[in-house]
C-alpha cells in the first residue's frame, strides 16, 4: 500500500513520477477514498511547512525582493546608455568615412613639406662645411668629409636634387680626395718627426675616412722600406771579406735604417709591422743564402734590432735568422777547430802558448754572439764540440809521444809536451765544460803518474823493515836514512807535481796524495815488531820530516791544512805507549786502523796482520793502500776476531779498540 512517506517523496521530486503512478495503479488495496485522504494529510502537512518556513525567512524575503526591484533599475539604465552611445557611434564613423580623403591627403602634404625642410636644412649644413672644408685642419677635414658621407647615406634623395648634382657633389668629391691625400702627407710628416700623437690621429682619421685606402696607403709604405732594405741586402750578399761587410754596413748604414722601418711602422699599427717584418725575413733569406764567415757582423744587426721589438715582430725575424745562424755556427766550430789544429801541429805552439791561443779563440767566438742569448747558447755548444774536439786531438798526439813515468829533476821533452797537453786540456775544460768527457781523459792520466809515484813510496817504505834495526842506533832526533831517501823523491815529484795543473790546482789530488804518503808510512809503523818507546820516538821524528817535506811539494791551502792537522799523528807516536791513554782526544787526526794495529801490536810475539792471512808484506801493502775504509774496516773487524782467539791475555788498552771500531763503523754509516 502507498504510504504517505513515499507520497510525500513524490511530491519533492525524490520520486520518479511515472514510477509512482505505476505503483498507484498496480495497488489494489488503495481505492481513491483512501489516496485522497492521504494526499489531503499530505498537503495539510506541507502548507503547515510551508507557512512556517515563510514566516521564518520573511525579512530575507522581503529584502531580496527589494534588491530585485534595485537591479532591474540599473539594468534600464545600462540600457538606455548603451543605447545613446551606440548612436553616438555611428554617427562618429558616418563622419569620419565622410572626411577620411582629405585628412589622408593633409597628411601627405605635411609628409612632404617635412621632407623639403629636412633637405633644404641639408643642403644649407652642406653648403656650410663645404665653404670650411678647404681652409680646416687635417683633423677637422676628416670629420666634415666623414659627417658629409653619413649626411648624404642617410638622406639619398638629397643627391637627386638638381642644385646639389651640379653645385655641390663635384666640390664633394674633390675635397674628398684631397682631404684623403692631406692625412696622408700629415701622416708621413709625423713618422718622419716621430710625432705619436698626430700619427695615431691621422691614421685613425685615414681609417675612418676609407679603410680599403688606408690599408693600400700602409702596404705602399712598407714596401717602399722593404725595397730599400733589399737594395743593401743585395749589396751585401755579393760580399765576403770582414772588411768589406763592414764597411758596407757603415756605408750603408743597415741598422740605422732598420731600426728607424721598424720605428715608424710600429707608430701607424703593430700588424703592419709584422707583415713588414714577414716580408724582411723572406728578404733575408733570399739575399743572404751564399753567407760567408764574416755573415756574424749583418747577424749582430738583425739579432740586436729583432731583440728590441714585440714577439709578433722579432718571431718572424728569428725564424728568418735560423739558417744564417746554423751557418754562424759551422763557421764558428770550422774556425775553431783549425786553430785546435795548428796549435797541435807545432810542438812549440803547446810549449809557448798554445794554450792561450785556443782559449781566446773560444772566448772570441762566445764574445762575438754576445748581442743575442739563444744564438750564445747554440755557440756555447758548439765551443763544446770544438772542446771535444780538442781531447781528441791531445789524446791522439799524447798515444804518440813515449811515455816516462819515472820522475827526475829534470823534466824530458816529452813529459814537458805532455804536461802542456795536460794543462790545455785542464784548464779549458775547468772554464767550459768539465762534466764530459774531459775528466775522465785526464783521470787516466793522473791515475798513470799516481801510481808511479805510489810505487816509489812503496819501494822505499818497504826498505825501514831491513833499517828497522840500523835505524836504532842513530840519534832520538836525527831522521832515518829511509825516509831521507823518500823525501828526495817526493821533493823531485814535487818538481813535475808543479807543473802538472790537473794535479795541483783541485783541491782533490792533493788531499788523496797526500793522504796516501801519510797513510802507507803509518801502514809499516804499525807492522814494525816490536813497536816500543824508542822505535816509537823515531817514527815520529821522520813523521815530521815527511810532513814538511809534503808541504813544500803540494801548495794548495786545503791540502796544506790536512796535512798540518796531521802534525798530531807524530806527538801521538812521540808519546806512545803513554800517548794511548789520551787516545781519544787524537782518533779525529789519527787513522782508526793505526791505532787498532799499534794496540795488537804490543802484546809479544803476536803476528802481523799479513802473516794473520798468510799473506806476504808487499801484498798487504799493495793491497791495504788501495783498498776504501770499508774494505780495512772489515778486515781489522776479522782481524780482531782472530787475535782474541789467538791470545790468552788482552794486551794493554784492549779496550780502546772496541771505541775505535764503533766510531769507525758510524763514521761510515754516516757516509752511506
Amino acid at each position: 500500500m502507498i504510504s504517505t512517506k513515499e507520497i510525500e517523496d513524490f511530491v519533492n521530486g525524490a520520486t520518479d513520477e511515472r514510477q509512482f503512478l505505476v505503483r498507484v495503479a498496480k495497488d489494489t488495496d488503495l481505492d481513491d477514498l483512501s489516496l485522497l485522504n492521504r494526499v489531503e494529510s499530505v498537503s495539510s502537512s506541507l502548507n503547515l511547512k510551508l507557512r512556517h518556513e515563510v514566516g521564518s525567512n520573511l525579512n530575507r524575503l522581503v529584502e531580496q525582493a527589494g534588491s530585485i526591484d534595485t537591479l532591474d533599475s540599473m539594468q534600464k539604465l545600462i540600457h538606455n546608455e548603451v543605447r545613446d552611445a551606440s548612436r553616438e557611434a555611428i554617427d562618429l564613423g558616418r563622419f569620419v568615412g565622410a572626411n577620411t580623403d582629405s585628412v589622408m591627403q593633409c597628411n601627405t602634404r605635411l609628409a612632404r613639406l617635412n621632407a623639403l625642410d629636412i633637405m633644404l636644412g641639408d643642403i644649407v649644413e652642406v653648403e656650410k662645411l663645404i665653404k670650411k672644408w678647404p681652409v680646416a685642419e687635417f683633423g677637422e677635414k676628416t670629420d666634415i668629409a666623414i659627417y658629409l658621407r653619413e649626411l648624404l647615406s642617410a638622406n639619398q634623395k638629397l643627391g637627386d636634387v638638381h642644385v646639389f648634382q651640379e653645385k655641390f657633389r663635384p666640390i664633394i668629391d674633390k675635397e674628398s680626395r684631397a682631404t684623403r691625400q692631406t692625412v696622408v702627407s700629415e701622416l708621413c710628416k709625423a713618422v718622419e718627426l716621430r710625432n705619436y700623437a698626430t700619427v695615431k690621429r691621422a691614421v685613425s682619421a685615414l681609417r675612418a675616412l676609407d679603410n680599403d685606402f688606408a690599408e693600400a696607403e700602409f702596404a705602399r709604405l712598407y714596401k717602399k722600406g722593404i725595397e730599400e732594405l733589399d737594395v743593401i741586402f743585395i749589396a751585401l750578399g755579393s760580399l765576403e771579406t770582414s772588411e768589406e761587410i763592414v764597411t758596407a754596413l757603415s756605408q750603408h748604414k743597415l741598422k740605422e735604417k732598420l731600426c728607424d722601418w721598424f720605428e715608424k711602422l710600429r707608430m701607424i699599427d703593430i700588424d703592419l709591422l709584422s707583415r713588414f717584418a714577414d716580408r724582411l725575413g723572406q728578404i733575408v733569406n733570399i739575399r743572404m743564402s751564399n753567407a760567408s764567415p764574416s755573415v756574424i757582423h749583418i747577424l749582430r744587426i738583425l739579432h740586436s734590432c729583432a731583440n728590441e721589438q714585440v714577439s709578433v715582430v722579432s718571431k718572424p725575424i728569428k725564424h728568418a735568422l735560423v739558417g744564417l745562424d746554423n751557418s754562424c755556427l759551422n763557421h764558428c766550430y770550422e774556425r775553431l777547430t783549425k786553430i785546435v789544429d795548428q796549435v797541435f801541429a807545432d810542438k812549440n805552439s803547446l810549449l809557448d802558448a798554445g794554450r792561450r791561443t785556443i782559449q781566446d779563440a773560444f772566448d772570441e767566438v762566445v764574445e762575438e754572439v754576445k748581442f743575442d742569448k739563444r744564438l750564445e747558447d747554440l755557440v756555447r755548444k758548439r765551443v763544446l764540440q770544438a772542446l771535444h774536439y780538442t781531447v781528441q786531438q791531445a789524446d791522439m798526439m799524447l798515444s804518440n809521444i813515449p811515455q816516462n813515468y819515472r820522475f827526475g829533476r829534470r823534466i824530458t821533452n816529452n813529459q814537458q809536451l805532455t804536461y802542456a797537453i795536460l794543462n790545455l786540456v785542464f784548464c779549458l775544460g775547468a772554464k767550459y765544460d768539465f762534466k764530459s768527457s774531459i775528466p775522465t781523459f785526464l783521470e787516466n792520466y793522473q791515475t798513470s803518474i799516481m801510481v808511479s809515484i805510489h810505487e816509489t813510496v812503496r819501494l822505499v817504505l818497504g826498505a825501514m823493515f831491513e833499517e828497522h834495526e840500523q835505524n836504532k842506533k842513530l840519534k832520538e832526533d836525527a831522521v832515518s836514512p829511509y825516509m831521507i831517501e823518500l823525501c828526495n823523491h817526493l821533493m823531485t815529484f814535487g818538481i813535475h807535481y808543479d807543473q802538472i795543473m790537473c794535479l795541483s790546482a783541485p783541491v782533490r789530488p792533493g788531499v788523496c796524495f797526500g793522504n796516501y804518503v801519510v797513510d802507507a808510512f803509518l801502514l809499516h809503523i804499525s807492522l814494525l815488531r816490536p813497536l816500543d818507546a824508542v822505535t816509537a820516538r823515531r817514527c815520529s821524528v821522520d813523521m815530521r820530516q815527511l810532513l814538511n817535506t809534503l808541504l813544500k811539494v803540494i801548495k794548495h791551502p786545503v791540502p796544506s791544512h790536512n796535512l798540518k792537522s796531521k802534525r798530531v799523528v807524530a806527538s801521538f807516536l812521540h808519546g806512545l805507549p803513554d800517548s794511548m791513554e789520551s787516545v781519544s782526544a787524537v782518533m779525529s787526526n789519527v787513522p782508526s786502523w793505526f791505532i787498532v794495529s799499534l794496540i795488537i801490536g804490543l802484546s809479544p810475539g803476536v803476528p802481523t796482520p799479513y802473516e794473520f792471512v798468510s799473506w806476504t808484506r808487499e801484498k798487504y801493502t799493495e793491497w791495504f793502500c788501495k783498498a776504501n775504509d770499508t774494505d780495512r774496516h772489515q778486515f781489522m773487524k776479522t782481524l780482531l776476531i782472530s787475535f782474541e782467539k789467538s791470545v790468552t791475555k788482552l794486551p794493554p788498552h784492549y779496550q780502546v779498540t772496541q771505541t775505535v771500531m764503533q766510531k769507525w763503523e758510524l763514521t761510515l754509516q754516516g757516509h752511506n
